[in-house]
């Protein structure tokens, strides 16, 4: 690729971008950029505007271009923190299951805490050419779970994992420390048969109890996953309200899940 980028390209590139999720820790160092760059530029303006430009004041150095280009780049690792998440819910489906899902082009090495734990869960997870295999084991076992920043698990699979926390064999404990009230999903899922409390920032999960379908509500974008993940293993049929939630981080997940040999389709509210 060749050729001269403006200033007003890398705007309209920015805008393009902003819609996408970024994860958590990266909204505040997006913060932390923009917020430092404007008080530098306030102080550069009160002392001539001179200060902070190199003597040729090229293009490059202005504020707003700086500012934009930090706010493509965090866009940029948002995206793939969302495509992360997209790929470790899948490899939690494979194992709630019993199933065996390659997860084509999925980098290990960004997924290390949480292939941890899927193997801590009895799943074989196999690092493959063309991505990671993901096998479930037939058994899944309990597990306890603390979110915390990159490289540590992450808050955006908690909510999948306390699904099949639901069938694990034993008790498991999941303590939220990233955000707050990030357990809207524990009413939903109780009301498919789960055994979860929760206190502070945890949440006991007693494992083993057979999900049966219902119609639940999405709150959010992860608790809408754990859902649909939930109404996969549940007895009967389960309805997922308030889908619209799913797309802001899953590209028709309907029909990769059928693809995969679930029974799921979409329907119009």
């Amino acid at each position: 690729m060749s050729g001269r980028v403006t200033e007003d390209r890398i705007r309209e590139l920015a805008r393009d971008l902003a819609p996408v999720k970024p994860i958590p820790r990266l909204r505040v160092v997006g913060a932390v950029v923009l917020a430092t760059w404007a008080l530098a530029f306030v102080a550069d303006e009160l002392l001539g505007g001179r200060a902070l430009r190199p003597a040729a004041d090229p293009a490059w150095a202005s504020p707003s271009y700086l500012a934009a280009l930090a706010g493509i780049a965090l866009a940029a690792l948002g995206a793939t923190g969302a495509a992360l998440a997209s790929a470790a819910t899948f490899a939690v489906g494979a194992a709630m299951t019993g199933g065996d899902v390659l997860l084509e082009g999925a980098r290990a090495e960004h997924m290390d805490a949480i292939i941890a734990k899927l193997r801590a869960t009895g799943a074989h997870v196999a690092v493959e050419a063309g991505g990671v295999r993901v096998k479930g084991s037939g058994e899944i076992k309990a597990v306890d779970i603390v979110t915390q920043p990159h490289p540590g698990f992450p808050t955006d699979m908690q909510a999948q994992f306390m699904t099949m926390a639901c069938l694990a064999k034993g008790q498991s404990v999941i303590k939220e420390m990233i955000f707050e009230n990030r357990f809207q999903h524990v009413p939903e899922l109780n009301r498919m048969g789960a055994e979860i409390q929760t206190t502070g920032r945890a949440a006991i999960v007693r494992g083993g109890m057979q999900l049966t379908g219902a119609s639940v509500m999405a709150t959010d974008l992860r608790a809408s996953a754990s859902l649909v993940l939930a109404g996969l293993v549940a007895k009967g049929t389960t309805d997922v309200l308030r889908v619209y939630h799913l797309d802001r981080g899953y590209e028709a997940i309907e029909e990769k899940l059928r693809a995969v040999g679930a029974k799921v389709r979409r329907e119009q509210q």
